[in-house]
């Protein structure tokens, strides 16, 4: 168990006052002379220390706003930004297997590098033509691909 410290002589305290004008209890502090940090420190000093805290509770306000944000972002959205962040190491490294890799390891690199960068290629669909159904049995009768036809019309105006 530690010892319980005597009490400071007057003179090892500090000699400033508070604002409401009773003394200061803290210590002194070395290289402050008579005074404890508190009571020490030039105009200068307490303004970088204030700025200094102020900087800290900024990146702190904002690291919790962030620590919300991703909170509320969706698994696809955070592999996004990850992945974004990482962005240069790996294009680096899709680029060194088109490089080094086998034919087939190169090709599939390479695709993934164009598409990421062109988008996929658009594959071909048939021109499905309908018309828009007037019972529900002929409605019944249509296949998928005419159905999707259907929601996809534009109406005419």
């Amino acid at each position: 168990m530690p010892a319980i410290p005597q009490s400071l002589s007057p003179t090892d305290l500090c000699q400033g006052k508070r604002k409401d004008g009773t003394p200061c209890p803290l210590k002194r502090a070395k290289g402050y002379g008579e005074y404890c940090r508190a009571h020490g420190m030039t105009k200068e000093e307490r303004a970088a220390l204030s700025a200094a805290g102020h900087a800290a509770r900024s990146a702190q306000r904002m690291a919790r706003e962030d620590a919300v944000e991703r909170g509320r972002m969706g698994l696809k959205a955070l592999m996004a930004e990850e992945l974004e962040a990482h962005a240069h190491s790996v294009v680096s490294r899709l680029l060194s297997i088109v490089e080094t890799g086998t034919d087939a390891d190169a090709l599939r690199a390479a695709e993934v590098l164009m598409s990421r960068v062109h988008g996929r290629p658009v594959q071909p669909t048939e021109d499905v033509t309908v018309r828009p159904p007037s019972t529900m049995d002929e409605l019944r009768a249509l296949s998928p691909e005419e159905r999707r036809a259907l929601m996809y019309v534009q109406p005419m105006i």
